[in-house]
């Protein structure tokens, strides 16, 4: 990316204009492969300040499955 030069219409060696846009998602996609595994993505607090709680609501006769999937998730 660097030293990148051309030979303009004179035949004078000039260095080449250029931008990166995919700066941003090589960035995010470090990030993922750095914090995430199996279970998912933990995003550092200095990156998401904020965490999330999983609270299971449930009805009586849905209290085994919905708070074993949400041990699933935590795990």
């Amino acid at each position: 990316m660097f030293d990148i030069w051309f030979e303009d219409e004179e035949g004078k060696k000039k260095f080449v204009w250029q931008n990166s846009w995919g700066l941003t998602t090589r960035s995010l996609g470090v990030m993922v492969m750095v914090h995430g595994d199996d279970k998912g993505l933990v995003i550092p607090p200095r990156v998401a300040p904020l965490q999330c709680v999983i609270i299971p609501i449930f009805k009586s006769d849905t209290a085994d499955a919905v708070v074993g999937r949400a041990r699933e998730i935590e795990d």
